[in-house]
C-alpha cells in the first residue's frame, strides 16, 4: 500500500512543470515539492512568500478597478479599470501621450501591492501606482520621498518618473519576488528575455535545487539500494550555522547588491551579495531605518544576534502563515529565553506592562504603510535624538513629551548613553566626510568586540575623509578575517587614492571571496593599473574579466557599472569597448551625464585625429 501512495505521489510530481521549462533543470518547482510535502506546501501556500508575486486575476488584484479607480500625484492622473477579466491603468508615459497598459502581475498582498506590466523590449515596468490593501486607497511610491504633491508632472527622465529603469522590475526586483529568475537581458539591444521557474518564494529558494531530491525518491521506489541510502541532494538546514541560517533569508530580506546569481544554502554569502553598510542614507547614523529597508544589516548591529545567536528563526515561522505570528506577550516569552535574569515590571521601569519589542523593536513611523520594526534590538537611545535628530522608542509612546524628557528619565536609570552617542558621532562625521571622523572610526574598526558590519561601515568612512591618517588603519584592515572588512577596507583605500598602497592590495588578488576580488577593480582603477607588474598585472587583469562578466550578466542593468567600464576602456585605449560601453549606459539611462561626457570625450578626440 505504501509504495502504491509513492508511485502515486511521483506520478503527480512528474506531472508538474515549472511556469518556465527553459530555466535550469536543477529545479523542479513548488508543485513537485508539494505532491510529496502537502502539510508545508499548504502553510506556506497561506505565507507573504507564496503571494511575492502573482498573476493578475480577480483571485490575486486587490485593488479597486472599478470604483475609486483613479488617482493624481505629481500632476499625473491615473485610471484604473477592469474589461473581461483583465485590468488596466491608463496613465501617461514617457512622450506625455496617454496610454493603457494591461496589468499582468502584481506584487505583494499583505500591505501594499504593486502592478507591473509588459513594455516593448521585455521590460517588465512597474506601474505609475500602488493600492494601500489596509486603507482601501491607491497612493503614489514617492510620495513621503518628493516632499509634497506638485501640480506640474515628473520629468521622464526624474528617476521617480514610472517608466525609468530604476522602477524596472527585472532590473531592481527580480531577486526577491519570484524565484530561479534568469534575467537574461541583453545590453546592445536593450531587451529583456526574463525567465523563472516560480511566481513566488518557492521551496527551492531555501532548500536548494529539488531535481536530485526526486531522482533519489525515484530510485528508491524500484532499487532496494538506492531506497536505504542516504539521500544527501539538499542541504540540512538544520545543520547550519546561526550566521548561516540568517544569510539564507538575507538573499532577500536585505538591502544588498547581488553579485552573481546562484546562491545555495550554507554557500558563502558574500560571494553572492554585498550587504548595505552604514553609509546607507536609508538608514540612520545609529543603524536605524531611516526609509524602507530590509532587515539584515540592522540584525546583524544587535547582540542578540552577533553574542546570542538570534536568527530569523527564532520569532518568525518558517513554513506558517506570518498573518499568524506571535503576540507582543509571545515576544516577551522569546526574549527571556536568554534574559531570564530579568523581571520585565521592574525592568521596564513603567507603571504599566510594555513589551520587550514596545522599547527594542519598536515600529518605524517613517515607512509608510507598509508595517516595519527597527530590527537592530536595541535601547532607546533619547540622546541620538537631540544630537542628531534620530527618532527614539520612547517618543514613539511619549509624544507629548521632548528629547530632553526622555534623556533624563533614561540617564536617572540607566546611566549615561555616551558610548553609544560616540558612536553614532563617528558615523555621523565619517558620512560627512569630516577628517575628525578619522580617531573615532580608527576606535570602531579596531574594537574586535564590534559585529563586522559596524567595523565594515567604519573602514568604508576612513576612506571618505580622504585623510592620510586613515591610510595605515585601512592597510591593517586588510588582513581582517571578514571578507566585509576587507572589501570595504579596499574602497576605503580606493577612495583616498594614494597609489603608494597599490602593492598592499597584491596579496588580495588571491583572495577568495568573490565580493573582495571585485572590490579591487574600482580601487585599482583609480589608483593606477600600471603600478601592477608581471604576474601580479596578469592576475589583476583575470579579476577585471570577472568583474566585466558579471557587467554582463548580473550587472547588465546597472548604467553606473557600464559607464564605469566606459571609462576603463578610455583608460586602456580602447575607444571601440568604450563607446560601446557609454551607449549601453545611455541605452538604460539617457540621464546618467558620466557616459554622456564619456562619449563627448571620444568624439572630440577622434574628430581633433582627422
Amino acid at each position: 500500500m505504501k509504495k502504491m501512495i509513492w508511485v502515486l505521489l511521483v506520478g503527480v510530481c512528474l506531472a508538474c512543470k515549472p511556469s518556465q521549462p527553459d530555466v535550469s533543470t536543477a529545479f523542479v518547482g513548488v508543485h513537485r515539492c508539494a505532491s510529496c510535502h502537502m502539510e508545508a506546501f499548504q502553510e506556506w501556500q497561506r505565507t507573504t512568500h507564496a503571494t511575492s508575486m502573482q498573476e493578475a486575476t480577480p483571485q490575486t488584484v486587490k485593488g479597486d478597478f472599478t470604483k475609486n479607480n483613479a488617482y493624481t500625484f505629481g500632476g499625473i492622473t491615473s485610471t484604473m479599470s477592469l474589461r473581461d477579466g483583465r485590468y488596466f491603468i491608463t496613465t501617461p508615459g514617457a512622450d506625455g501621450s496617454q496610454g493603457t497598459y494591461e496589468v499582468l502581475y502584481t506584487i505583494g498582498d499583505r500591505d501594499t501591492q504593486w502592478y507591473i506590466t509588459e513594455l516593448p523590449g521585455g521590460h517588465l515596468q512597474i506601474l505609475p501606482v500602488y493600492f494601500d490593501v489596509r486603507r482601501n486607497t491607491w497612493y503614489n511610491p514617492v510620495e513621503g520621498i518628493i516632499a509634497s504633491p506638485s501640480d506640474q508632472p515628473l520629468d521622464p527622465r526624474d528617476t521617480s518618473f514610472w517608466m525609468h529603469f530604476g522602477r524596472n522590475w527585472s532590473a531592481q526586483c527580480f531577486d526577491c519576488h519570484a524565484s530561479q529568475i534568469e534575467v537574461n537581458y541583453d545590453p546592445d539591444a536593450g531587451t529583456y528575455d526574463s525567465r523563472w521557474v516560480d511566481l513566488s518564494i518557492n521551496c527551492e529558494t531555501c532548500h536548494g535545487p529539488g531535481q536530485g531530491h526526486v531522482a533519489f525518491w525515484e530510485r528508491a521506489l524500484t532499487d532496494a539500494d538506492a531506497a536505504s541510502a542516504q539521500d544527501t541532494s539538499l542541504v540540512n538546514l538544520r545543520m547550519l550555522s546561526s550566521e548561516q541560517s540568517v544569510e539564507l533569508c538575507a538573499q532577500c530580506h536585505a538591502t544588498k547588491r547581488i553579485l552573481k546569481l546562484g546562491y545555495r544554502p550554507g554557500d558563502n554569502f558574500y560571494d553572492f551579495y554585498e550587504p548595505v553598510v552604514l553609509d546607507f542614507e536609508g538608514m540612520w547614523p545609529d543603524g536605524r531605518y531611516r526609509h524602507l529597508a530590509y532587515n539584515y544589516t540592522a540584525l546583524t548591529l544587535s547582540p542578540c544576534y552577533t553574542e546570542g545567536g538570534v536568527t530569523c528563526l527564532t520569532c518568525h515561522p518558517s513554513h506558517g502563515p506570518e498573518g499568524e505570528k506571535k503576540t507582543r506577550a509571545d515576544f516577551d516569552g522569546i526574549c527571556m529565553q536568554c534574559h531570564r535574569d530579568i523581571e520585565p515590571w521592574e525592568h521596564s521601569r513603567h507603571e504599566q506592562h510594555i513589551a520587550c519589542v514596545d522599547c527594542h523593536m519598536p515600529p518605524v513611523p517613517e515607512v509608510r504603510r507598509v508595517r516595519v520594526f527597527d530590527h537592530r534590538i536595541a535601547s532607546p537611545v533619547p540622546a541620538n535624538t537631540v544630537r542628531f535628530g534620530i527618532p527614539n522608542a520612547c517618543g514613539e509612546c511619549h509624544g507629548d513629551r521632548t528629547p530632553e524628557w526622555a534623556v533624563e528619565k533614561t540617564e536617572a536609570w540607566w546611566g549615561k548613553q555616551d558610548d553609544y552617542l560616540l558612536q553614532t558621532a563617528a558615523i555621523a562625521l565619517g558620512r560627512q566626510g569630516n577628517p575628525m571622523a578619522v580617531s573615532p572610526l580608527k576606535d570602531e574598526l579596531f574594537d574586535l568586540s564590534n559585529n563586522p558590519t559596524r567595523r565594515a561601515s567604519a573602514a568604508l568612512l576612513l576612506g571618505r575623509t580622504r585623510s592620510a591618517q586613515a591610510v595605515p588603519v585601512l592597510l591593517n584592515a586588510l588582513k581582517d578575517p571578514h571578507p566585509l572588512i576587507r572589501a570595504k577596507a579596499i574602497e576605503g583605500l580606493g577612495l583616498i587614492g594614494q597609489a603608494r598602497v597599490v602593492p598592499a592590495l597584491v596579496p588580495l588578488l588571491n583572495d577568495p571571496i568573490r565580493l573582495v576580488r571585485l572590490a579591487l577593480v574600482p580601487a585599482v582603477e583609480n589608483l593606477g593599473i600600471h603600478y601592477l607588474r608581471g604576474q601580479d598585472y596578469e592576475r589583476y587583469e583575470a579579476i577585471f574579466a570577472e568583474y566585466e562578466q558579471a557587467t554582463k550578466e548580473v550587472w547588465a542593468t546597472d548604467p553606473y557599472v557600464h559607464a564605469f567600464l566606459g571609462w576603463a576602456y578610455v583608460r586602456r585605449g580602447n575607444t571601440e569597448l568604450a563607446r560601446r560601453a557609454f551607449q549601453r549606459a545611455l541605452r538604460i539611462w539617457p540621464g546618467i551625464e558620466d557616459a554622456a561626457r564619456g562619449l563627448a570625450q571620444i568624439h572630440n578626440t577622434e574628430k581633433n585625429d582627422r
